[in-house]
């Protein structure tokens, strides 16, 4: 058994002090396998722009206070050979939320899991390095005291699901060594279906942004002092988007004035090349 704790403190001239802890328990359960129990606190003052960098499209405020937040987390890690696996869920509650619209308001639960599997095999390739790989999967709910009302264009008590998070993400990749001269790596991205943020107009429309699969390669050639690498991003050309920042406000009618400054979506590109050569000497 093994017990960790610190103590963080911060003064700043306009918001004071500020104390926060942070403990950790953890317990061997075998040789190959532990438990730990994490707590922590935190806070992080509101950006500069938000606090006086406002003009007329956008607004500032110089009362705004810092954000708190509290986190709760338990992992479990087991190693058994070639495998390593991890297993956390977590929570954390948001105080004095810093909104788009320079404010503090509502609060904020988000609450998950993640789990992570790290492997290695014999390569299929004589005279070749083992393949290695991982596999991560995460789970994320949150959700918001207040929701935003697109009829009258205000914030209102109301729980609601903040957006813009999906709930399901997997990440993985493969690393194949072929010979003592090449290196594949191949590694992939999805993304579940997710609602787009409260403030998004789109949302109102009960639009959301579509599940994708984004795949990506690198191929490295290598010697002793030369190294050449090809990559290529969104191996097979996928077309999909992400959330606009900030307010996400402009929608997506494009035959009539925007209603805001920020994009509501965002498109993203599609197949990219990158060459790159490295000398050591």
């Amino acid at each position: 058994m093994r017990f960790n704790g610190g103590i963080r403190y911060d003064y700043n001239s306009i918001y004071g002090s500020t104390v926060n802890p942070r403990v950790s328990a953890i317990y061997k359960l075998a040789e190959n396998g532990s438990v730990k129990l994490i707590y922590g606190e935190a806070f992080q003052e509101p950006p500069p722009i938000q606090l006086w960098g406002g003009w007329s499209g956008r607004l500032a405020n110089p009362d705004l206070k810092p954000e708190k937040v509290r986190n709760l987390e338990t992992i479990i890690m087991c190693r058994s050979g070639a495998l390593l696996q991890e297993l956390s869920v977590f929570k954390a509650h948001y105080n004095n939320v810093v909104k788009e619209e320079a404010e503090n308001a509502g609060k904020r639960d988000v609450h998950g899991l993640e789990y992570r599997l790290r492997f290695s095999a014999g390569n299929f390739i004589k005279g070749s390095a083992d393949i290695s790989g991982f596999v991560y999967y995460t789970y994320t709910k949150a959700v918001s005291s207040i929701r935003y009302n697109h009829l009258t264009n205000i914030w209102e008590d109301g729980k609601a699901k903040v957006g813009d998070i999906a709930p399901h993400k997997i990440n993985f990749g493969v690393n194949l060594p072929i010979r003592d001269k090449f290196n594949l790596f191949l590694n992939g991205n999805y993304v579940s279906e997710k609602s787009l943020y409260l403030r998004n107009p789109l949302r109102s429309q009960n639009r959301k942004l579509d599940s994708y699969l984004i795949i990506n390669s690198n191929l490295v050639y290598s010697l002793k002092t030369f190294s050449i690498t090809l990559k290529v991003f969104n191996l097979f050309d996928k077309e999909y988007y992400h959330s606009g920042v900030n307010m996400a406000d402009s929608g997506d009618d494009f035959e009539h004035r925007s209603k805001g400054w920020d994009n509501s979506l965002l498109p993203q590109p599609g197949r990219t090349f990158m060459i790159s050569v490295n000398f050591n000497y």
